[in-house]
């Protein structure tokens, strides 16, 4: 079955979920004619919010900048604007598992909303070869 949507196709992008950012690419950018890797960065702590929790954006405000993604039913937070959401009580520490963890898909997810921004908002994008860089105690020695 043929779709109706066009999927954008992006060769490479990388997802760092660190224990103080999550980093991302957003593959290759003209910077005063140098063609660089175009990086970027936000906080690796996620809010929780209230189930069926609603956000309204006023005409000319900004509102929060990152996504809302549900995970096992919990609606997380992840992105630049995370500390318009959070409570003051979140833990910001790397568990045990911590790359099967809410949090931490969230913030995959988080990294992959600003790659669909910085492709424009596509319906769909298929990334070829992704890197994920994985916390540093998924494995023991």
């Amino acid at each position: 079955m043929k779709r109706d949507t066009n999927i954008t196709s992006v060769p490479a992008r990388a997802i760092d979920v660190g224990y103080a950012n999550t980093k991302y690419t957003c593959g290759r950018k003209q910077v005063n004619g140098i063609n660089m890797v175009h990086a970027d960065l936000f906080p690796s702590i996620t809010a929780t919010l209230r189930p069926n929790a609603t956000f309204m954006h006023a005409p000319g405000s900004h509102g929060a900048d990152g996504c809302i993604s549900e995970v096992n039913g919990v609606p997380h937070f992840a992105g630049r604007g995370v500390d318009m959401h959070l409570k003051g009580i979140q833990p910001r520490h790397v568990m045990k598992d911590y790359c099967t963890s809410p949090a931490y898909l969230a913030l995959m997810r988080g990294a992959m909303h600003y790659m669909l921004e910085d492709a424009g908002n596509p319906q769909e994008m298929a990334i070829e070869h992704l890197t994920v860089g994985l916390p540093l105690n998924t494995y023991l020695e």
